[in-house]
């Protein structure tokens, strides 16, 4: 069945299932003028740092409370806890009224019992479109990606471990070669 539109254009955002049988969907970028990402300048200056709630009970889309930073091609993953951890991204810092973009290794998680965000550290390598698997222990494993700064980037090896017990990452093993648009399972 169709849904209602969300309530604005995004594309590279994640979405998360609530406890409640609620789905977050968190930033993404939002194109052009047209809303087309016809370009890569399209998606590395217009990431947003809205969020979105639908309900599936009343078919409904609301507005969610704001991220930490504008977030494209970042992750998302429900941890053991229950709260979701977002990280990594493409974002953009303003300066002067000119976004300029770069990668971020931060992490926030989405506490759906507050419905709020908080500061959860960094995940050692800034990167955006990398693969991440929940671990057993409770950690997040993080492989690849794209990295590197706005005007050098490309595939990235690097894979680390996230301790949301501590709010802190370590290296690990890279990868045997670059790898981007990742997927884990």
């Amino acid at each position: 069945s169709a849904l209602p539109n969300m309530n604005g254009h995004r594309a590279a955002n994640t979405a998360s299932l609530l406890p409640s049988g609620q789905v977050l969907i968190c930033g993404g970028t939002k194109g052009n003028g047209n809303n087309e990402l016809a370009d890569v300048a399209d998606l590395l200056g217009t990431s947003l740092n809205s969020t979105e709630i639908f309900d599936p009970a009343t078919n409904s889309w609301s507005s969610g409370p704001n991220l930490p930073e504008p977030k494209a091609g970042h992750g998302a993953i429900t941890l053991q806890n229950v709260l979701i951890l977002l990280s990594g991204c493409i974002t953009y810092t303003t300066i002067f009224g000119i976004n300029f973009p770069d990668f971020s290794s931060q992490a926030s998680t989405f506490d759906p019992a507050t419905g709020s965000f908080s500061n959860a550290g960094n995940i050692r390598t800034k990167r955006a479109l990398f693969a991440h698997a929940l671990l057993p222990n409770g950690k997040v494993a993080f492989f690849g990606g794209v990295g590197g700064d706005i005007l050098n980037f490309g595939p990235i090896k690097k894979a680390d471990v996230f301790n949301p017990a501590t709010n802190s990452a370590s290296g690990i093993a890279p990868l045997p070669a670059d790898r981007g648009f990742l997927q884990a399972l």
